[in-house]
């Protein structure tokens, strides 16, 4: 038990940073809470009856009720906490729908136990980026019991116990009074790498790390550190004990975040919070519901001081029902504590299950859920976003798609194959301003999170439009017979349902309203969404010209439910066009396709303007002509060989880097511009194993590399070959254009720039992986100049295979052998500036020290080992040893038959 003096104001005490071990190279983000129930339930341990002791909860009010539908489906239960709206939701971050639970806190005077007061508690998610890995679907764990828990209970102000208050039999509570008693717990952050959970204790498939700070080879997979804080304030002192009589404080916790969301956060956001601090948000890339936060250290040095009060405007505005709806029983204040697993029944025999509204076929209505955030209906038929009027004309095309999706089976991401795509195109010629044909070199990319594509456009006035918009919906169908019986969601971030069905449809529809660019930095920002989200809405401010809408449903067929995550492990869906009609085509179908007739709430027209359609009823002619000649997909083998060399089936961590051109470089294109079927292979069994063996080719091979804009990466597998004949600069992959795994990369060629004088040398950005804190990540300077130094040891037969403590982070998952840090020379402090023989000198004053390389550098060696470097650009540099290229390579600069000279 410790005792402090507070120095700042009640409840903004944040953090017992300096009782827990603290990563040297972390980053952390704070979540606040208030409870949201408390009840003798568990539903990790007692799935139908109470359980042995009252806890209290945090997070998603659907997640208290401990029964299910399935009692053996792990997912059934992140599925519910996914569903759950963000209104009902006690905790300050929307993305973060993970369920927490504690015993209970009881006040014991005269024989009577009293619930304790909360203010609000945190948890505190603290992990090395780029180097952790994100809780799986269904992943749950109990905390505290183990040894190695250094649990806290830490009194603010402490003052005397008032008389005959003062005895307890508790070891863990103090009996003096606190203005604040803060009480505080890690939970393991070491993986089996294989279980979600582990019955029946759900403890043995996750262990906490060793002194260093390092996983065990039995739990080799680190996920993130959660340190769990609750605070009662005033603490009066005397005898307190949790709701089990114990003296330990576990927790319990249930992930309730998107897989792919919460590992983007872990590869992409990079703060110095290297543990539980009270100041580090992520902010740019979570949500916070009482945000802006505050992180100005001198006016929030413990945490916000509105915190309290922020957290209690954002509670759900109708609390849970305990008594009335889960367990009849009292928990306040009561003679003796409510103990016994099975002792006492349950409310009811059913669990609070979501409520879902069915709907005929042919109404846009949606209904929202009590216990969802998506809206939720189920027709049947797929459901399509629906027009009114009668003067929108729909043409359906049919392709075949890649895949951006892989379905994780045993931590294995494999590629989803069967999958088919139709393009809608949606005009409508009676409204200003008049729909036009797409220009040639016209590109853009949508994603279901853009500005406008959800919600009630940019004006934020629901008012105005019947229904809020979604440019997204997904839906789960089985088809029976000749109809669908689908079930949908329509939210900005993409529902992987856990059921299997028939198939699974994606469909997103792309902005119309255009400002006469063809293109934009972002390739996003030279079109916008309609008001509302109609085809023939009007248009915000700045955007005059109209084009079609695209919508591209994707449609995984044998859909077998699980886990699925997109290639780039977002939970946003996103859609790249690049323009490649036959000049003049689609406007003459525009001018002369007249639509059908249509009431004003009827679903959306048929498929018109199509060679099937005119076959089918014989009112239009356009002069399209059906491919009956489509290519197959190009086979694995082709895309390694002619594009990038780098698997992406059945891997167990996908080629994402977080950034475009990194990883595995583009292969030099040594084809002609005019492809030949001979390029590719017939029989993917049987694959072509050279670069080129056609001599059919029209012009003379290219033989320098060829860069591959991000502009004109498309979707559609059907018209690659095609795509590929008429420009020389647009080229259509089926994969990602994200990078390698950390783990599985192999290093960045050295960079290429101004000539190479013997004065040049390689610097790189401190902050190595992960997210880059300086303005460029490597680059050549002058040996004269002044830059940061971090040095770099081989720890091999050093102190048993470990380096002095000043040596403080190793190249984890990269090499083992290899520590740096930033406190360099014989007197170990910190130098931000010297020139290049100068950080040599200071990096082998130091024993069996030396500049570290560009890849140990980029690749996160030094990344977080203090002296304010991350954002620095650091000196680097290979000795004899070394393989190189170039002089400026070599700590010698000299460069000798691809080593480098002493």
């Amino acid at each position: 038990m410790n005792i402090r003096v507070a120095q700042e104001p009640l409840l903004v005490l944040a953090t017992s940073a300096s009782l827990f071990l603290a990563s040297v190279d972390a980053t952390s983000v704070k979540m606040d809470y208030l409870p949201s129930a408390f009840a003798r339930v568990d539903p990790i341990l007692s799935s139908t009856c109470p359980s042995d002791h009252v806890h209290t909860f945090y997070g998603p009010l659907s997640g208290v009720d401990p029964r299910r539908i399935d009692q053996d489906n792990d997912l059934e239960l992140h599925s519910l906490l996914l569903s759950t709206p963000v209104s009902e939701n006690t905790g300050n971050v929307e993305e973060n729908k993970s369920l927490y639970w504690h015993p209970t806190v009881y006040k014991v005077k005269d024989g009577v136990y009293t619930r304790a007061e909360m203010a609000q508690s945190s948890v505190y998610y603290i992990w090395e980026t780029g180097l952790t890995t994100a809780f799986p679907a269904g992943f749950r764990m109990i905390g505290g019991f183990q040894d190695t828990n250094p649990a806290l209970a830490e009194c603010v102000n402490p003052s005397p116990c008032d008389p005959g208050d003062c005895e307890t039999e508790n070891t863990f509570f103090p009996s003096t009074k606190c203005d604040e008693l803060e009480v505080s717990m890690r939970m393991p952050s070491c993986w089996d790498g294989v279980s979600v959970s582990s019955p029946p204790e759900h403890t043995s498939h996750v262990v906490y790390p060793n002194e260093e700070d390092e996983c065990p080879p039995s739990h080799p997979v680190a996920v993130p550190r959660i340190d769990v804080f609750f605070r009662i304030a005033p603490y009066d002192g005397g005898h307190h004990t949790f709701s089990d009589g114990s003296s330990v404080f576990h927790s319990d916790y249930v992930s309730g975040w998107d897989e792919a969301f919460l590992q983007d956060i872990l590869n992409n956001c990079d703060n110095d919070g290297f543990a539980a601090m009270p100041n580090f948000f992520c902010e740019d890339r979570l949500t916070f519901r009482d945000g802006p936060k505050c992180t100005d250290e001198e006016t929030c040095d413990f945490g916000d001081p509105a915190l309290l009060e922020k957290l209690r405007a954002i509670q759900p505005e109708v609390p849970l029902d305990v008594k009335g709806t889960i367990i009849a029983e009292e928990t306040e204040v009561v003679e003796e504590l409510p103990r016994g697993t099975c002792n006492g029944e349950l409310v009811g025999s059913e669990p609070t299950t979501t409520s879902t509204t069915s709907t005929s076929t042919g109404t846009s209505a949606s209904t929202t859920s009590s216990t969802s955030t998506s809206t939720e209906v189920t027709t049947t038929t797929t459901r399509r976003p629906s027009e009114t009027g009668n003067q929108m004309v729909k043409m359906c095309l049919f392709y075949s798609s890649p895949s951006g999706h892989a379905r994780v089976v045993n931590g294995e991401h494999i590629l989803v194959r069967d999958l088919d795509s139709s393009p809608y195109y949606r005009w409508d010629r009676s409204v200003n301003p008049v729909a036009e044909p797409f220009p040639p070199g016209f590109r853009m990319i949508a994603a279901s999170d853009d500005p406008g594509a959800n919600g009630c456009g940019p004006s934020g006035n629901c008012n105005l439009f019947e229904d809020p918009f979604h440019a997204m919906f997904t839906e789960c169908c089985n088809i029976v017979g000749e109809e669908e019986n689908c079930q949908a969601w329509e939210e900005s971030n993409i529902v992987f349902p856990t059921q299997s069905c028939d198939f699974f449809g994606i469909a997103l529809a792309m902005p119309t309203c255009w400002d006469g660019r063809i293109d934009s930095d972002d390739h996003k920002s030279h079109m916008a969404y309609t008001l509302g989200g109609q085809v023939a809405g009007p248009c915000p401010a700045g955007y005059n010209r109209r084009l079609p809408q695209i919508q591209l449903f994707v449609r995984i067929n044998n859909y077998q439910g699980g886990t699925y995550v997109l290639s780039d492990l977002k939970n946003t869906f996103h859609v790249d066009f690049f323009n490649g009609w036959e000049e003049g085509k689609l406007g003459a179908i525009m001018d002369t396709c007249q639509p059908q007739s249509q009431g004003v709430n009827e679903y959306n027209p048929p498929c018109d303007c199509t060679p099937q359609a005119a076959e089918e009823d014989g009112t239009y002619d356009g002069g399209l002509t059906e491919n009956s000649n489509i290519p197959d997909q190009i086979c694995d083998a082709d895309v390694r060989r002619l594009i990038v060399d780098e698997p992406y089936d059945r891997i167990p961590l996908l080629p994402v880097y977080g950034g475009s051109c990194q990883g595995e470089p583009m292969i030099e294109r040594t084809w002609a511009t005019g492809l030949s079927a001979d390029l590719f292979s017939a029989d993917c069994n049987n694959p072509i194993t050279t670069t080129s063996t056609s001599s059919s080719t029209t012009s003379t091979a290219i033989t320098t590399s060829t860069s591959v804009p991000e502009t004109t990466t498309t979707t559609s597998t059907s018209t690659t070959s095609t795509t590929s004949t008429t420009s020389a600069t647009t080229t259509t992959t089926t994969t990602s254009s994200t990078s390698a795994s950390p783990t599985t990369a192999k290093p960045s060629p050295a960079p290429t720039g101004p000539s190479q004088e013997d004065n040049q040398r390689i610097i790189a950005c401190g902050s190595g992986g992960g997210r880059l804190r300086c303005p460029e990540k490597v680059a050549l300077a002058d040996a004269s100049e002044d830059h940061g130094v971090r040095c770099c040891r081989d720890c091999v037969n050093v102190n048993n295979g470990s380096c002095d403590p000043i040596w403080k982070r190793k190249c984890a998952g990269f090499d083992e052998e290899v520590f740096g840090t930033s406190y360099v020379g014989i007197d170990e402090s910190c130098r931000k500036l010297a020139t290049f023989q100068e950080a040599l000198n200071l990096c082998e004053e130091m024993e069996g020290g030396r500049l570290c390389t560009e890849e140990e550098v980029v690749r996160g060696c030094t990344k977080g080992t203090g002296c304010s470097l991350n954002k620095e650009m650091v000196w680097t540099c290979m000795y004899n040893d070394g393989e190189c290229e170039e002089d400026m390579e070599c700590c010698s600069g000299s460069c000798n038959a691809g080593f480098c000279e002493e």
